[in-house]
């Protein structure tokens, strides 16, 4: 899976998993408020803003993740080569 692919549904993952957390930690018509907040009245600046933001956090991690797997991948085949 792409990058891109995997960023945009890890950052929707991310917001789902804060939507429970509220829900856990607070009542569900708070969680309400938050969503409404969030998605309804600021629409579109603030929903897009939120998910442009998660969306490139989601990128930036998956960009690190894949230079240290290139990373290591080359120490271990200067390893086998000595």
């Amino acid at each position: 899976m792409s990058r891109r692919v995997s960023a945009i549904f890890g950052a929707m993952n991310f917001w789902a998993i804060i939507m429970y957390n509220l829900v856990s930690l607070s009542s569900l018509e708070f969680t309400e408020l938050v969503a409404q907040c969030l998605l309804l009245t600021g629409f579109p600046q603030t929903t897009l803003a939120i998910l442009f933001v998660t969306y490139w956090g989601v990128q930036r991690v998956k960009e690190q993740e894949r230079t240290l797997v290139l990373e290591e991948e080359q120490k271990q085949d200067k390893e086998k080569l000595e």
